[in-house]
C-alpha cells in the first residue's frame, strides 16, 4: 500500500525503483530483529515503550505478534505461561524492585542534610512515590503517608513507615511467588492426566519449547535488569512477562498483551488489528489520491512563493 501511494505521485519508473530501498530498509532495520530498540539514540527512543519509529513499521507489529504468540501459545508453554508470568513479576517486585526502593530510602535519609545531594534526594523521593503509586492498585493497600515522601517532610519516622510498607509489599509478592511454585505441580498433574506419562510430556516440551526464542523474549542476556528514567524504575528483563502500562495500546517490545482503554488484548489480535487498520487507512488515501493531491498543493504553494520573490 505504501508502494502504491508513492507510485501514484511519481511519474518516472526509475524514480520509483530508487524509492524502493527507502521503503524496505527501514522496515528491516526497525522491525526489532536487526536493531535493538534500546540501542537507538536516546533522542529517538524510550526506555519504557517501543520508539515511535518502530511503531511506524508494519514489520515490527508482525514480528512481535509472531514471536509472542509462538512463545505464549505453543502446545506446551500455554499450560505454564500465566503462572510463570505471575511468578516472574512477583519475584521481580519482591526482590529487585523492593531492594532498590529500600536502598533509595536509606540514601535519602543519609543525605537529607547534605545540600550538595539535594537534587538526588528529591529525584529519589519522587521515584519512590511513583513506584509505590503504581503498586498500590495491585497490592490493594494504600500507603497513607505517601504525601510525606518529599524533601521538606522526609525524616527518620517517614523513612521507617515507608520501609515497613515496602516490607509488607515484599511479603505479599513472596506469597504470590510461593503460590506459583505450588501451581507448577498442579499444572504438571493436569499434563499427566492428558498425556499419561512423563516421557510424553518431555516429548511435548522438546517439540514445542524453543530455547533461543525464550532467550529473545525474556532478554536473558540483558546486563541491566532495571533502568531509571523520568522518576520511574523501568524493568528491562523478562519483557514477555511484564504488564503494559499505557492505556492507549503502546507497550514495551514483546509485551504479551496490549492495554486499550482499560482492556487487556492479546498481542496477536491487537497487532493484526493494527496492521489491518493502517492498511485500510493507506487504501483510503490511495482511493482518494490524497498523496498526489497534497503533492500538487505543495507545488502550487512553492510556485506562489517563487512568484512573490
Amino acid at each position: 500500500m505504501i508502494g502504491l501511494n508513492i507510485s501514484s505521485v511519481l511519474n518516472s519508473v526509475v524514480t520509483i525503483y530508487i524509492t524502493i530501498p527507502l521503503i524496505l530498509v527501514p522496515q528491516i532495520l526497525f522491525s526489532g530483529t536487526v536493531v535493538d530498540f534500546d540501542k537507538i539514540h536516546k533522542d529517538f527512543t524510550s526506555d519504557k515503550y517501543v520508539p515511535v519509529i518502530g511503531d511506524m513499521m508494519t514489520s515490527r507489529w508482525a514480528y512481535e505478534a509472531l514471536m509472542v504468540t509462538q512463545f505464549t501459545r505453543n502446545k506446551y508453554e500455554r499450560y505454564y505461561f500465566e503462572n510463570e508470568k505471575n511468578n516472574k513479576q512477583a519475584n521481580y517486585i519482591s526482590t529487585t524492585l523492593c531492594d532498590k526502593l529500600s536502598s533509595k530510602l536509606t540514601f535519602c535519609l543519609d543525605s537529607i542534610d547534605n545540600e550538595t545531594s539535594k537534587d538526588e534526594v528529591v529525584k529519589d523521593l519522587k521515584t519512590i512515590t511513583n513506584e509505590l503509586n503504581k503498586l498500590k492498585a495491585d497490592y490493594g493497600k494504600k500507603f497513607w503517608n505517601i504525601d510525606k515522601l518529599n524533601y521538606d517532610n522526609f525524616d527518620e519516622k517517614v523513612k521507617t513507615q515507608t520501609y515497613w510498607y515496602i516490607d509488607s509489599l515484599r511479603k505479599h509478592y513472596r506469597k504470590i511467588d510461593n503460590k506459583c511454585f505450588a501451581n507448577n505441580d498442579k499444572i504438571r498433574e493436569k499434563l499427566l492426566k492428558k498425556y499419561k506419562t512423563d516421557e510424553k510430556i518431555s516429548e511435548l516440551r522438546k517439540k514445542y519449547h524453543n530455547e533461543r526464542l525464550k532467550d529473545i523474549v525474556t532478554k536473558t542476556n540483558e546486563l541491566n535488569p532495571i533502568v531509571e528514567a523520568n522518576y520511574e524504575i523501568i524493568q528491562k528483563t523478562n519483557p514477555i512477562f511484564k504488564k503494559p502500562e499505557s492505556n492507549i495500546g503502546r507497550a514495551h517490545f514483546f509485551s504479551a498483551t496490549k492495554k486499550l482503554f482499560g482492556n487487556e488484548i492479546p498481542t496477536l489480535w491487537f497487532n493484526v488489528a493494527f496492521i489491518w487498520f493502517t492498511s485500510l487507512t493507506l487504501y483510503i488515501i490511495l482511493i482518494f489520491d490524497l498523496v498526489n493531491r497534497l503533492s500538487k498543493m505543495f507545488k502550487k504553494i512553492k510556485a506562489l512563493f517563487k512568484k512573490k520573490k
